[in-house]
């Protein structure tokens, strides 16, 4: 049994299953035998595609089956390998007789594309949708595989048929518009890709200026290291002349203090020896030196 055929039809079958319920909005039911080179999904889309909606739900499969199985190994070996597809139940009315014997998804697309339709547009929305619903597509195709029986889905209601693509391509024109702002690109291509994204003029302001904020932060983070180091440094520097300071302050204290008093105990001498002088002077004033000292 070739395993990676058979993953990548899982997947292929698995993207319409989920397609079929997303978009719209019916029951499927998606089945895979043999080697894997045969599947099928039983659901409610037409033999000729008439909207782009329907040419979305089978563009699904080829690009799951490319895009998918490459970006995620196969389970473990399936346990049963039939080599029929599993008998239906007539009450459920999902499983025709024919089952796989309708026209291919080749031949869907291909009178799609005759009548007008764009496979560059088809192409962008399948990738988006594919990729949007990953986890979901990947999960049910490991039963696929594993079983090779049948996966069922039930349909959701939404507001529109068209709300999931719509979503998506606003998704996508929101990713496209801030890998722009990462890039550079001028104003106005921006604002055309904050439009399709249905963005207000201020979100999308705040955004850029944001992300023109990062652009600057990111060439700051790479000298965060050196700046630390630098830092380190000069309050070490800081530190040490801080230090010496305090010592020279104190240095300087004790030596001030010191001629401090000394000048204090000159004084205190002046001042004695003016007093005592004071008091001789007074002294022959009133005559009461001795001959001897008078002058």
């Amino acid at each position: 049994m070739n395993s990676f055929t058979r993953w990548s039809t899982a997947l292929h079958e698995s993207a319409h299953l989920v397609a079929a319920a997303r978009l719209l909005h019916v029951d499927a039911r998606a089945y895979v035998w043999g080697d894997g080179e045969r599947g099928a999904t039983c659901a409610a889309i037409p033999r000729t595609l008439s909207t782009f909606i329907e040419a979305v739900a089978v563009f699904c499969g080829d690009v799951a089956g490319n895009l998918l199985a490459a970006r995620h190994a196969p389970p473990d070996p399936p346990r049963g390998d039939p080599a029929t597809p599993p008998p239906g139940d007539p009450d459920d009315g999902l499983l025709p007789t024919n089952l796989g014997d309708g026209p291919s998804d080749d031949e869907r697309l291909a009178e799609w594309y005759r009548v007008g339709g764009s496979p560059a547009e088809l192409a962008d929305c399948a990738e988006t949708f594919v990729r949007e619903h990953e986890v979901e597509i990947v999960r049910r195709a490991s039963a696929l595989f594993t079983s090779g029986l049948t996966s069922t889905e039930r349909k959701m209601p939404m507001s529109t048929r068209f709300e999931q693509v719509a979503a998506a391509k606003a998704a996508r024109a929101r990713a496209d518009f801030i890998d722009g702002c990462w890039d550079g690109f001028p104003d106005e291509p921006l604002l055309e890709l904050a439009q399709a994204a249905g963005m207000t003029l201020p979100a999308a302001e705040t955004i850029h200026t944001r992300i023109a904020q990062a652009k600057h932060d990111k060439l700051l983070i790479p000298r965060l290291p050196a700046l630390e180091r630098h830092l380190a440094e000069l309050e070490r520097k800081y530190e040490d002349a801080n230090t010496r300071m305090n010592e020279a302050i104190t240095k300087i204290g004790i030596e001030g203090t010191k001629v401090a008093d000394q000048l204090a105990a000159a004084k205190l001498a002046r001042d004695e020896a003016l007093d005592a002088q004071l008091r001789i002077q007074r002294l022959q004033a009133d005559g009461l030196m001795p001959e001897s000292t008078v002058t």
